[in-house]
């Protein structure tokens, strides 16, 4: 009898292992969900169905767009070149609606994605990832340094300030909902600069304030990372194009993602990243975006997005050797 207790524990504690809920180390910065990143479903994965009570915050799974027709999945990331992707995705794949209030912005465009993103669903839902096995999926990285500078000159130089009265609002709004501060900064969007910028979101990580702007997310959330990313083939933004070939043999890449670079300005201000934006936008010409790169700012950033690093810089190196997914 007592063997027979002791084989009965053995199997039980090797079912508990192989089916455990695995909880997420996720960093405390990229923990605090907003109301467009919440995922209201648990996940089973791998042989033995391990379970993940909820995905990540600003989850990567949670913008797969899951074309059931072709059997793949591609990982969408803002300011990796989304908008570019959903156009090719739509015209190409024939995936998804476009609502009614399009206009043109293919960010509206409703896409079958494959996590469940209303919070309030009071029925809980399970993805079951080997459900997938078949299906092949696709991912682009950005450098994360070059993805904040892009992010920057998008939502601070190029937003027009030029209310006054709305100039303050409109930037303590903008700070609040981007690194949640809210006290000890500077009230004029029009006086922030990028190095200003990057060192309060590295000030919000070290004290583990909540990032509240899934533009700033991990591009490898800790859930992709455990669940998706070795099935995964990886392309680095500059060889986006290997993507679409990959979806669609025929298409055009250039018709979907112009290669911006071709006409920024190629102006290198010497240390852009401490001019304010004030500064830069009386500039007829704007500097390059090399011109914001400061390397004690790129040691914050590596700090703050470890993981897309190590992803990003392995994939970069593969590609230079000729190694492609």
């Amino acid at each position: 009898m007592r063997q027979l207790f002791f084989l009965y524990d053995g199997f039980k504690r090797f079912i508990n292992y192989k089916t455990s809920v695995l909880d997420l180390q996720d960093f405390p910065f990229f923990k605090n969900p907003n109301s467009q990143s919440h995922y209201s479903c648990t996940i089973r994965y791998g042989t033995f169905g391990k379970k993940i009570i909820a995905p990540s915050p600003f989850s990567r799974l949670g913008r797969g767009v899951v074309d059931e027709e072709n059997k793949c999945i591609v990982f969408l990331t803002p300011k990796v070149a989304s908008t570019s992707i959903i156009k090719f995705l739509h015209e190409e794949l024939q995936l998804g609606e476009k609502m009614a209030h399009f206009k043109g912005n293919y960010h509206h465009v409703s896409l079958p994605f494959l996590l469940n993103k209303n919070k309030n669903d009071s029925k809980a839902t399970t993805l079951y990832w080997n459900d997938y096995n078949s299906f092949a999926k696709y991912f682009i990285i950005r450098d994360p340094y070059e993805r904040l500078v892009s992010f920057f000159k998008n939502k601070f130089i190029n937003k027009e300030f030029s209310i006054k009265d709305d100039r303050v609002k409109l930037g303590r709004e903008l700070m609040i909902t981007v690194i949640n501060i809210t006290d000890d900064f500077l009230l004029d969007p029009l006086q922030y600069s990028f190095e200003y910028f990057i060192t309060k979101l590295y000030e919000a990580f070290k004290n583990h304030k909540k990032l509240w702007d899934e533009h700033l997310s991990l591009q490898v959330s800790k859930d992709f990372e455990i669940i998706a990313l070795k099935e995964t083939k990886v392309y680095t933004l500059e060889n986006i194009g290997m993507l679409f070939h990959a979806l669609q043999p025929d298409s055009a890449p250039e018709k979907f993602h112009e290669n911006k670079s071709r006409r920024e300005s190629n102006l290198h201000i010497k240390e852009a990243y401490r001019l304010s934006t004030r500064e830069i936008q009386a500039m007829p010409n704007k500097p390059a975006g090399a011109s914001y790169y400061a390397p004690h700012l790129e040691e914050m950033v590596r700090e703050i997005y470890a993981i897309d690093y190590k992803v990003y810089e392995e994939t970069a190196r593969k590609e230079k050797l000729g190694i492609l997914p």
